[in-house]
């Protein structure tokens, strides 16, 4: 039953880091600098890599049981989210994301798939885009004055 559950858990992530890619995307189509942009596309690129790298553990990890239905992972509804949340910045909708992942990777106790390496680099990407934030707030709030 536990083993049902954390598979649960890890395609869960899989959804959240679909979305959390079309979130970084979309938020580097905003006016930002060169630099956040890069951070921003790069970010994109790596939690598809992410996305790949977990599933790819996923599967070998659940050879024998039919996990077919991890093929068609369904990303969160972010529409609904992102009308709610329409007072959160981009940058605040990708951490959130970021966040989610963490905690849901945080809690999936398991030895036969390696989190701790995704997990530190989730951490360090969301203290490096709460940096860009506070760069571009501050860019933002010198322009108005």
């Amino acid at each position: 039953m536990a083993v049902k559950l954390h598979i649960n858990q890890l395609i869960r992530a899989l959804g959240l880091l679909k979305s959390s890619k079309l979130e970084y995307l979309k938020t580097a189509e905003g006016r930002h600098p060169t630099e956040v942009q890069r951070f921003l596309h790069r970010q994109a690129r790596l939690r598809h890599h992410y996305f790949q790298e977990l599933e790819v553990q996923l599967r070998s990890f659940q050879q024998d049981t039919d996990i077919t239905h991890i093929k068609g992972v369904q990303m969160e509804q972010r529409l609904v989210a992102s009308l709610q949340d329409s007072q959160k910045t981009s940058f605040e909708n990708c951490l959130d994301i970021d966040v989610q992942i963490i905690g849901l990777l945080e809690g999936i106790e398991t030895t036969k798939i390696q989190l701790d390496s995704l997990i530190q680099k989730l951490k360090d990407a969301v203290q490096t885009l709460t940096r860009f934030e506070k760069k571009s707030e501050s860019r933002i709030k010198s322009s108005w004055f």
